[in-house]
């Protein structure tokens, strides 16, 4: 087959036309950003933004027009101003930028104490929010079938990182330490952090390896959905993971929340 021949596609037994084909052609290569979006406002907007306009530099060496990005995350939430909203971008060979946004219906943390067992696995490119999310979904759903919530991601030198979907805190009196193992700098990591001084809790990074779990009181995880208690990491039981972690959520949940949309009905504060 010549390298210029035509290619044609099908998605659910329907054939994709050219524009889509083309759209669709370099997902494997991209990256994205994921919030809960409430009353048409999310926490951590300009994170956000600054988020996907670091990665589009590194990936495509430019960046994003970022006020049209954010109308377009506007008009998406407008349709279902409470959803989780999932923006992803890639370049086409020529260059153009492309982006994917998917809305669904919106997700609460659990108010279950996670259990969590570990896999030797370091994400690639882990500072990156990128798509190749292969191996995070497979440990994922592996620790599901041994009846754990989720994996935890350790180096093989045996730092914990993060897990599949999430930041991983622990906490040592009135400290939170965050691992220092090869991990994505989620917004929500970013939030607390900002936050957590102000409430008399200081931050902390530094190596957290799995034999030094047994030290800490307690851990937590937070992601966009927002902050779960640790009850449990492999064998390893937290004694009172909801009231560890209570001071942290409660600081996540006081978080304030912006407007995607920069109307001038809309209360200035909240638009922030």
């Amino acid at each position: 087959m010549s390298p210029d021949a035509s290619v044609s596609l099908w998605l659910d037994g329907r054939a994709l036309g050219d524009r889509e084909v083309e759209a669709l052609a370099p997902v494997g290569y991209g990256h994205f950003t994921a919030m809960q979006v409430r009353r048409g406002a999310v926490r951590g907007l300009a994170e956000h933004l600054r988020r996907v306009d670091a990665a589009h530099h590194e990936l495509f060496d430019h960046g994003l027009d970022l006020p049209p990005a954010r109308a377009r995350w506007a008009a998406a939430a407008r349709e279902r101003p409470d959803s989780y909203l999932r923006a992803t971008y890639y370049d086409t060979p020529d260059g153009r930028t492309h982006e994917l946004i998917v809305i669904r219906v919106p997700v609460a943390p659990s108010s279950v104490p996670q259990r969590f067992q570990t896999v030797r696995h370091v994400r690639p490119f882990a500072h990156l929010k990128h798509v190749g999310t292969f191996a995070q979904i497979a440990y994922g759903r592996q620790a599901e079938r041994n009846g754990y919530d989720d994996a935890v991601l350790v180096t093989d030198d045996g730092e914990i990182a993060e897990t599949t979907i999430a930041n991983i805190g622990f906490l040592r009196g009135s400290v939170v330490v965050w691992p220092t193992a090869p991990a994505l700098h989620g917004i929500g990591q970013q939030l607390l952090e900002s936050a957590l001084p102000a409430a008399g809790i200081a931050v902390e990074h530094q190596p957290v390896r799995l034999d030094d779990v047994t030290r800490f009181d307690g851990a937590f995880a937070v992601n966009s959905i927002g902050v779960v208690s640790v009850a449990q990491i492999d064998t390893h039981r937290f004694s009172s993971p909801k009231e560890h972690a209570a001071s942290i959520v409660a600081i996540h949940d006081a978080l304030a929340w912006t407007a995607l949309e920069s109307a001038p009905h809309l209360d200035p504060d909240r638009r922030a």
